[in-house]
């Protein structure tokens, strides 16, 4: 729905509870349960079939219950920035509140939500997809946000 259409019919902005998050608690401290998350930092290496080391990165942050293999995936095609410059993401915090900044300013921008609903959809997107109940496509990781970095990327 349009913030036009909400208008039309007398609506304010849309509304969005909280389900995965508190008030106060940051989803990258705390899981939809309450409990305090464990982050893990470790160099990650990615190889090729013959066992040639294609990728590294040092101490690259991530949850304890996180893959070994989805960290590899986010860490060599999602981080944004060069390495060789120390300007690249190295954890999937950076990574994941990159994006749901992003989707938090837009919804601002669009005219969705206030700056309050803007802020736990924020911390909804980072819940959901530090937890792995959800996840964008290859696109959004790419591309959303990077803006932060970069003023002239994307």
């Amino acid at each position: 729905m349009t913030p036009e259409r909400l208008q039309q019919l007398g609506l304010k902005k849309m509304d969005i509870p909280r389900y995965f998050t508190k008030e106060g608690k940051s989803p990258f401290e705390y899981d939809p349960l309450g409990n305090k998350i464990n982050w893990l930092a470790e160099e990650v290496k990615v190889t090729d079939d013959l066992g040639k080391v294609i990728f590294v990165q040092p101490s690259v942050r991530r949850p304890d219950f996180w893959s070994t293999l989805a960290i590899k995936v986010v860490a060599s095609k999602y981080f944004w920035g060069d390495q060789i410059k120390n300007e690249r993401e190295n954890s999937v915090e950076m990574l994941i509140g990159r994006v749901a900044r992003y989707f938090s300013r837009q919804s601002i921008n669009q005219g969705y939500f206030t700056q309050e609903q803007a802020n736990i959809l924020k911390d909804e997107l980072s819940a959901i997809c530090l937890n792995q109940l959800a996840i964008f496509n290859s696109p959004v990781w790419f591309n959303a946000g990077i803006w932060e970095y970069n003023k002239e990327a994307g």
